[in-house]
């Protein structure tokens, strides 16, 4: 991608300086790329002399001719970035399964309402963190036309006649509102955002918002002013850092972990005692609104507590992320204190966090402990 004050001058950039380095880098190591699937496109202020089409671009023997919009990642985007186009057809596919879904007879209305979230929510509200921003000309537009299906969706679950009022509808099938729906699923993503490392392109443009003009706003930046007290809820006070990965993807934690049935774990635990092993035991427990974890150790005849706190509040912390928390006392305890010949063995009666621990890089839940 290039900027600049014309569409002629960034046509001319692509084809003097990017396309050629490309070229010289599919020849050096053998890809080849499709030029069919490449798509030229100007993104232009609205009103301008100069924002028509220019000439085709020259790629691989080929020519390309710009296009008024092309999509990407499942994002259909103008050269206005309006983003009419892509609202228009997600309206028309929900609205495709809402007729299907019509078809379907002798379901009762809370079954039925199981399809709005799994069928309909996802056509519409796909990459909403692109093009929705209340304060963006045009968006009353874009929610006149979801609303269509929220009516459809309304009307279907409880099987009601088309003149039925849409709020009655929509209240008595439980369906949240457009704008509720879009602004958890907005805010949510911008916090998974906030929460990417500072190498991150989306993090270092997140940061840049201070320093940039507000004449014309991203739908990025537009969505962060207005929620912005959810991703920094005080000044200098940020989402804590995602890490990218939790271990490296070419590594696997497959054989450390084993699934025991009651005996083959008293049977296991007697072994350990007479070979001379170091057993933990790690635990997590919920009282009173808040979370704890704990250690403890067993050697021989001897046992003792390795560390036991209050971690977190119930609402923050997962029972998943405070059985990992034990386990890392346990282990913690084990790579400061034992010499590195030591045979260790941490139990748990989480089947959650033994799982999350097998899941290595791709685990979700606890993944901070886990790092």
């Amino acid at each position: 991608m290039v900027t600049g004050p014309s569409a002629a001058g960034n046509k001319s950039k692509l084809q003097t300086q990017l396309l050629p380095r490309a070229e010289k880098w599919a020849r050096e190591s053998g890809a080849v790329f499709e030029a069919d699937q490449i798509a030229f496109i100007h993104f232009v202020r609205p009103l301008r002399p100069d924002s028509g089409p220019t000439n085709y671009l020259v790629f691989g023997n080929k020519t390309i001719a710009p296009k008024c919009i092309v999509k990407t990642s499942g994002v259909t985007l103008d050269s206005g970035l309006s983003m009419n186009e892509h609202v228009s057809k997600a309206v028309a596919k929900a609205i495709g399964k809402c007729m299907a879904l019509r078809k379907i007879r002798g379901v009762r209305p809370a079954q039925m309402r199981q399809m709005h979230p799994a069928a309909l929510v996802p056509t519409t509200d796909y990459a909403a963190s692109v093009w929705y921003a209340p304060s963006r000309i045009g968006f009353k537009r874009h929610k006149v036309a979801l609303k269509r299906v929220q009516r459809l969706a309304s009307r279907l679950i409880l099987r009601a006649y088309k003149s039925s009022a849409m709020l009655v509808s929509q209240n008595e099938a439980k369906l949240q509102s457009v704008s509720d729906r879009l602004h958890e699923h907005v805010s949510n993503h911008l916090t998974k955002l906030c929460g990417f490392s500072l190498d991150h392109p989306l993090q270092r443009y997140i940061l840049w918002f201070p320093l940039q003009g507000s004449s014309f706003l991203s739908p990025l930046r537009a969505v962060y002013e207005k929620y912005e007290t959810q991703p920094e809820p005080e000044k200098g006070l940020r989402v804590s850092e995602r890490p990218s990965w939790v271990m490296p993807p070419w590594q696997t934690l497959k054989g450390s972990v084993l699934y025991l049935k009651p005996a083959e774990a008293v049977q296991l635990r007697r072994s350990l005692r007479f070979r001379g092993a170091y057993l933990y035991y790690a635990a997590a427990e919920m009282q009173d609104e808040r979370v704890g974890a704990a250690a403890t150790v067993k050697y021989l005849i001897t046992s003792g507590t390795v560390k036991q706190q209050m971690i977190a509040e119930t609402f923050t912390c997962s029972v998943v992320t405070a059985e990992l928390t034990a386990m890392m006392y346990a282990l913690e305890r084990a790579r400061d204190t034992l010499r590195k010949t030591a045979h260790v063995y941490v139990a748990t009666t989480s089947r959650e966090a033994l799982s999350a621990i097998e899941k290595g890089h791709k685990v979700g839940g606890g993944r901070e402990v886990f790092f």
